[in-house]
Parts: structure tokens; sequence; C-alpha cells
């Protein structure tokens, strides 16, 4: 699981809310006007604002995809208007339409591939085509090429092939009709990488200009405002500096200490660790950092420090595929842990790493990943002209 995520008809939830609960993104919906179903532009901020990402499904009725093309015409060209011009939906990003949100049988399935080509006829490109619908008849559609992103529904494991979760399905809804965050919701896990519109950096990173400062071990901060110590030993490689620059743009970074990068000891060198600049994750060069509050190890201040980093790189990070580990252990009931490992958001390492992780935050990227984050926080902060 890459993420875990909402979607929500008529009755969305608290967005800070369902952040705190550890959901990463949501999914609302368009629909023909008027309609309370359809997401408004003041919704929109207020997920982005809760540094929650979005993507956008089409549902009228159920059986709408039994109308074959011109249907799927007359759906897309609504779907693509109210997405563009109303909520500025970005391009190339995905509508999931409601191909099946009931139990489709393999004699209907014509109707809904035209339905689909009606559909991307309307869409001219400018969006990807998402299906939702059961696992058979999801399987069926991605082997016709007729969508290029797929939602699997749990509405009822006796609808067609749909009693286990597709592998391939980009979105898993496993939960349907539940309370969370204050609002009706169904619950969601991604699967796969998908073009979810997260909030651009300037909700999440600080305005400032990033400042790196060297310090002694054991002397304290720099006192800069908006600085980001590094403790003096601290030995990093190219990719390890990127990293050290993507953290300074935390906005509370004077607050926090680079403790390890190449040097110390991470296991058998030289590939026992992303520690020690070896290994690779996606062909791209990787490296690892760790990040401490040492200057007040075992306060609550200092968990709280280490705590909100950990999910700035959760929030500055466009999903957990993007980064390859992160660990770290809280007190905290309500978020006890941040745990990615390869891309996937784990329950936890192991009792050993999780306890050898609780007084600092580890982070390891690619370089083309750190690469890309860096530049999409640049793009949302041009320099002053």
């Amino acid at each position: 699981m890459l993420a875990k995520g909402l979607d929500a008809s008529f009755d969305p939830p608290n967005y800070g809310q369902a952040h705190r609960q550890g959901y990463r993104f949501i999914g609302r919906y368009l629909c023909p006007t008027p309609s309370g179903k359809v997401i408004d532009p003041d919704e929109v901020k207020r997920i982005h604002a809760a540094k929650l990402g979005l993507f956008l499904g089409w549902e009228n009725k159920a059986a709408d995809a039994l109308r074959g093309r011109p249907g799927g015409l007359a759906d897309g060209r609504k779907a693509h208007d109210l997405a563009r011009d109303w909520i500025k939906y970005p391009k190339g990003s995905v509508i999931f339409f409601s191909v099946g949100d009931f139990d489709v049988q393999p004699e209907q399935f014509p109707a809904v591939a035209a339905y689909l080509d009606g559909v991307r006829e309307a869409l001219g490109g400018y969006y990807k085509i998402g299906a939702y619908g059961g696992a058979g008849l999801l399987r069926h559609l991605k082997a016709k090429h007729k969508a290029a992103y797929f939602w699997q529904a749990c509405a009822s494991t006796a609808w067609y092939q749909n009693a286990s979760k597709m592998a391939e399905a980009h979105f898993h809804q496993t939960t349907i009709d539940v309370k969370r965050a204050d609002g009706t919701v169904d619950i969601d896990e991604q699967n796969l990488p998908a073009p979810i519109w997260y909030p651009t950096a300037s909700h999440v990173a600080s305005h400032a200009a990033p400042k790196i400062v060297r310090v002694p071990s054991g002397a304290g901060a720099s006192g800069k405002p908006g600085a980001l110590n590094v403790y003096s030993y601290v030995e990093l490689n190219p990719t390890g500096k990127l990293i050290v620059q993507l953290a300074a743009h935390f906005p509370k970074a004077q607050q926090i200490y680079v403790t390890s990068g190449m040097d110390g000891d991470h296991g058998p060198k030289p590939d026992g660790s992303y520690h020690y600049g070896h290994l690779k994750h996606g062909g791209s060069p990787a490296a690892a950092v760790d990040f401490g509050a040492y200057d007040m190890a075992g306060t609550d201040k200092g968990d709280r420090r280490m705590r909100d980093l950990a999910r700035w790189f959760e929030d500055v990070v466009p999903g957990a595929a993007n980064i390859v580990e992160l660990i770290h252990t809280t007190p905290y009931a309500d978020n006890n842990g941040f745990y990615v490992k390869d891309g996937q958001v784990i329950a936890s390492y192991d009792p050993e790493t999780d306890a050898a992780h609780r007084n600092h935050v580890h982070l390891a990227m690619s370089r083309k990943q750190v690469t890309a984050v860096l530049a999409h926080i640049k793009a949302s902060h041009p320099a002053p002209s």
C-alpha cells in the first residue's frame, strides 16, 4: 500500500481531522449539475490546506455506462468542463468514471467499453481516463486498453470476479459507508502510482530561502532563524546533500539537526544501508540522512519536533512512492510511527529497528526523487523579479 485515503459523495469528512487520522488523499465527485455531490473550488482549497491529495470521479446513475458511446461522449464533455473550468483540475490528472457501480456481467462489457470510447473522444487527451468497478470488468477494460487507471469497488464480493483484490488496480476500495473524521465515507488504499492532485509545496514548505549551518557536536544550535543545523562531523554524498537541502525548507528547520549521513555504523559496509551511498533505487543513486532534536533529547518538545519533521516529509513529498525509506517512532497514540519502505507505507519495520529510531528521523531517497521534489518547491517559490 502506498497511501490510505477516503472517498465521499454527499457527506465529506473534516479534512484536517482526516489527515491527522493518517489519510493522505480524498476522492470526490462530479456529476450532472445542479447537485450537492459536485465538489466546489472552496472545497479544493480546504482539501489542500489540510495537506491532502485529491482525485475526481464521475458518478451519476449506476447503469449510465450501458448507454454506450453516446453516453460516454455526453458524460465526458460535462466531466471535462467541470473539472477544467469549475475547479481547475490540472491537465494530465485522472477522472475515474463509475462504469461498474453494480454487478456488470460479461455480455454488458462491450457497451461499457463503447462508453469509455466516447469518454476518450470527449476528454481529448486533456485528462487521463480511470475506470471504477468490479475486478472482472476492470480486467476486461485493461485488456482492451479502454482506461489508464483502475479503481476496484468492494461493494460486493458476489460481483463478477470481484472476490479478491486485483493486483493491477491502482486503488482498492476496502470499506464503504462508514463514519470517519465526522463524515460518511468509503476507505481506499492506493496500490500503484497514480496522478493524485497534491497541494503545491507552498502549503507545506517554508517561504524563506533555506540556510544550512555546520555546528560542533554538542555545542547547540547556531541560533540563526531558518537555519538547518548540520553537525560538523557529518559526511554527505551528493544525494545526501540534496536531501539536506530538502530538509532545510522545513518551516522549523532551526530546531532540527542533521546527525548522520555516510558517517557512523549503519550495518555491514558497503551495501548494508543507504547511508553509505553505494545503493541505488530504481536505477538512481540513493542516500540516507538522519535528523534529530538532540538539544531536546528525551523531552516532549524534542519528540514533537521530530514527529513534525517526519510528518512534513510525508506532506512535502507527493506520495510514499517517492520515498525509499522513512523511519521514525513516536510516543503519541494518534500516530506512533512513520514507516515507509521501498515506496510502500508499512505498519512498522521490526521491534529493534522501530526502537532504534525513537530519537531520530531516518529519510532515504534517490537522487531522482529528491531532485524532483526540490524542483517542485522551487517552482512554487519563484525568485523575486
